[in-house]
């Protein structure tokens, strides 16, 4: 998955949209190895 399509997706359910599980689970694992989602995640 791309950074960018992650930081996407982080947003879109921080503004309480409901991602389909299976995108869930891909942005799920890619915070996980990215440190720089990681940190966009925690810092918003």
């Amino acid at each position: 998955m791309e950074c960018r399509r992650a930081r996407a997706a982080v947003s879109e359910r921080m503004d309480g949209e409901r991602l389909a599980p299976r995108m869930t689970a891909t942005v799920d694992r890619h915070l996980e190895a990215c440190r720089e989602c990681a940190a966009f995640t925690a810092a918003a």
